[in-house]
């Protein structure tokens, strides 16, 4: 396929037939089949969300809606609306469920002695780049200040030494 564009085979009727279906007439495959590419969607490779969404877990089974022109810009191989995506966490930033990762999406970390804040993981993220700015934090201190002896009683007069 030319990379100058990939609209090209849905401009000729072979193509469509492939991707429509010839009884059906629609586009088929879900949001993770299209987000990694796989099934009817493998013609075209993987597509991403567009900048500041995120894959979202929730619509991985949801079928694609390919009805409007604006859903997809297949030059870029990305979603332009919300479907099959949602806003970026500070989950999705630090890799996102386990089972719903993307080779397309970057992964960061924290900064040399930050970990990653737990109370944040569903704090919306506006720029991927800045994640590990509002999603870290500075560990706490392991164990606090180091034990001593335990209190006693304060000491009181002497009552019962001879004088």
């Amino acid at each position: 396929m030319a990379a100058a564009s990939l609209r090209a085979p849905f401009a000729a009727a072979a193509p469509l037939v492939l991707l429509f279906g010839a009884a059906s007439g629609t586009l088929h495959g879900t949001c993770e089949m299209w987000l990694r590419g796989t099934g009817d969607a493998a013609q075209i490779g993987e597509l991403d969300c567009k900048h500041g969404l995120c894959p979202d877990v929730d619509q991985r089974t949801n079928l694609v809606d390919h009805g409007h022109a604006d859903t997809i810009d297949y030059d870029l191989r990305i979603f332009l609306t919300s479907q099959c995506c949602k806003p970026c966490t500070c989950a999705d930033a630090f890799g996102g469920p386990p089972d719903y990762q993307f080779t397309s999406r970057p992964v960061f970390s924290c900064a040399s002695g930050h970990i990653p804040d737990p109370s944040q993981t569903s704090r919306t993220v506006v720029t991927m780049s800045h994640a590990a700015d509002d999603c870290c934090m500075v560990p706490p201190p392991l164990g606090g200040p180091a034990p001593g002896p335990a209190p006693g009683p304060a000491p009181g007069p002497l009552e019962s030494m001879p004088p």
